[in-house]
């Protein structure tokens, strides 16, 4: 493929049907591989025509050299064609943040608004965005977020969330998409995702920890094991692989324009949703389709090996 050719198809890449198309910021620190993978697999089901989007701008909280795997991002999404904004939170004014960081914040992202002021987009998504994010941006623009725990489940960090769960014998995990506010994590959830803790499969897990909870103690558990605990690990697993379906569902969700929020409700065809919109169908028969088409895939090679056996 020539030069003239390749910038082609990444500009055609880039142009979307204007009907019920979903125009997004992306907002990550790029601190790692999963912000890269969630990235491309957001754009991998815009190639295969899963949904109508287009995002006019991603928006890096570091700078070139900062890390290896931000530039890696960076070299990524500027391969694809996407514009790429980068302001660096950690070179940004580090006095102040030391000294006052709530005023620090909103300096920054006063400038992080600046910078956006001339890109046209619906929704901001933190995807890996390491930074909370100030009433001067929530004010400003309609934003959306991971939480790692249903709609009503434990607050916090990821591994607050798994201990809290365990610690109540909850009857089931998952994640959310919520509408940030300015409190935190408690945005009104838009969209979620869920699995049951209280199936036969989780017995023997459950009795293993009570076991232990007997033996030593909640609070040595934690020191001791941590993020090793096999429970607490089997949760985060299942949780995990449940993230990016829930995203890009959530994405097809709102580019549907079936999903709505109006004065911080969330709205489904115009009835009023307090949990959100419970994506377990879509992103479980996905699961279903995707192990069925495996089985056919078996299937086909054992004839052919059949086939192959009898010549």
């Amino acid at each position: 493929m020539n030069a003239i050719n390749e910038t082609n198809e990444i500009n055609q890449m880039n142009q979307t049907n204007e009907t019920n198309v979903l125009w997004l910021a992306w907002f990550t620190t790029a601190r790692d591989q999963a912000a890269l993978d969630l990235l491309k697999a957001a754009w991998e089901k815009k190639k295969e025509g899963f949904y109508n989007l287009s995002i006019p701008v991603v928006f890096v909280s570091r700078e070139r050299g900062e890390s290896r795997e931000s530039d890696a991002f960076m070299d990524w999404a500027e391969g694809q064609g996407l514009t790429i904004e980068a302001f660096s939170a950690r070179r940004f004014q580090p006095e102040q943040r030391k000294g006052d960081p709530v005023a620090w914040r909103e300096a920054y992202d006063r400038g992080v608004g600046r910078l956006l002021e001339r890109y046209r987009f619906d929704w901001i998504f933190l995807a890996g965005y390491m930074w909370i994010v100030s009433p001067v941006l929530i004010r400003k623009f309609r934003i959306i977020n991971l939480h790692p725990a249903p709609p009503g489940g434990p607050q916090g960090t990821w591994q607050e969330v798994i201990w809290e769960t365990l610690r109540k014998r909850l009857p089931e995990a998952g994640a959310q998409i919520h509408v940030v506010t300015e409190a935190l994590d408690e945005g009104p959830p838009l969209t979620y995702v869920t699995f049951p803790l209280n199936r036969i499969e989780w017995a023997p897990w459950w009795l293993e920890l009570e076991e232990k909870i007997k033996r030593k103690g909640w609070d040595a558990i934690q020191s001791q094991e941590g993020e090793e605990e096999p429970f607490f690990t089997q949760v985060r697993a299942r949780e995990l692989s449940l993230e990016f379906p829930l995203i890009l569902w959530t994405l097809k969700t709102l580019e549907s324009g079936r999903l709505a929020v109006q004065n911080h409700r969330v709205l489904w065809n115009g009835e009023w949703l307090p949990r959100g919109y419970c994506l377990n169908g879509e992103i479980k028969g996905e699961g279903r389709r995707k192990r069925e088409e495996g089985s056919k895939n078996v299937q086909l090679l054992q004839k052919e090996a059949d086939f192959s056996d009898m010549e």
